[in-house]
């Protein structure tokens, strides 16, 4: 039996590019295949972004473009967490919308949909809840994402994230770990730490710099990045570790 085909695109920051990484992973474990183009797929799954207006008049438009394919059309991210179940109305034949937090549940969401279930949303906030990347994903390159923090706390004015991925949290630094280096056995040269607010990081006892440590010390990698961060969350302790480390 041929596994159902899923074909994936990606609109926004670099956590959305990692969020679709995890979301093909989740579905490869659960017996999907991954297609190169939207004509051969069965689903095509799309993870947008909120951050302003033309961003989601970008994906909206896409989505239509993409609808007239017969694959099942699945909508994630951000925009998908604002605008619920309003998706339905703009966006012709959608078999799904689903929030940040419920990634996991996609997979069986799916293959409802394709079974001929109805549509479904899969919204709101699950406290405490990040992701892995199942076996470093099944994509390889130079360089990689690996996400440390979800969500924020800050609540700019300018800012749309906390409301639409919750307040922060931390990944327990074991699982990053196993993370990097599954990522550096695929070839990994460079690995970039993101979070919404990366440098809030804490995990118990374990703040951003004990982390970047644990990195250094865990790992062989060429090259560390990290983005985001607030001005309030640094200190003298992150330039000191880029200067003895440089």
């Amino acid at each position: 039996m041929i596994k159902p085909a899923v074909y994936y695109e990606s609109f926004g920051c670099q956590m959305n590019a990692y969020d679709t990484e995890v979301i093909e992973s989740l579905m490869r474990a659960s017996g999907f295949r991954t297609v190169p183009r939207p004509e051969n797929a069965d689903v095509i799954i799309v993870n947008t972004c909120s951050v302003r207006e033309h961003a989601e008049q970008r994906a909206i438009g896409r989505l239509n473009d993409l609808s007239r394919h017969s694959a099942r059309l699945v909508v994630c991210g951000c925009m998908a967490q604002r605008m619920g179940d309003d998706l339905f109305k703009k966006v012709a034949g959608l078999a799904i919308i689903s929030g940040p937090d419920n990634y996991r549940e996609l997979p069986a969401a799916v293959s409802e949909t394709l079974g001929g279930g109805n549509a479904v949303s899969l919204l709101g906030f699950k406290q405490g809840n990040t992701y892995q990347l199942l076996g470093a994903g099944h994509r390889s390159g130079i360089s990689r994402f690996v996400s440390v923090t979800r969500g924020c706390d800050n609540y700019c004015s300018y800012c749309i994230v906390p409301y639409l991925r919750g307040s922060i949290r931390s990944k327990q630094p074991e699982r990053i770990m196993e993370e990097i280096r599954a990522c550096r056995e695929k070839g990994a040269r460079e690995i970039t730490l993101l979070g919404q607010n990366v440098m809030a990081y804490r995990y118990g006892e374990v703040d951003f710099v004990a982390l970047l440590k644990m990195v250094l010390e865990g790992s062989d990698l060429p090259r560390i990045r990290f983005l985001t961060t607030h001005p309030r969350d640094i200190d003298q302790k992150i330039f000191l570790l880029m200067r003895d480390d440089a």
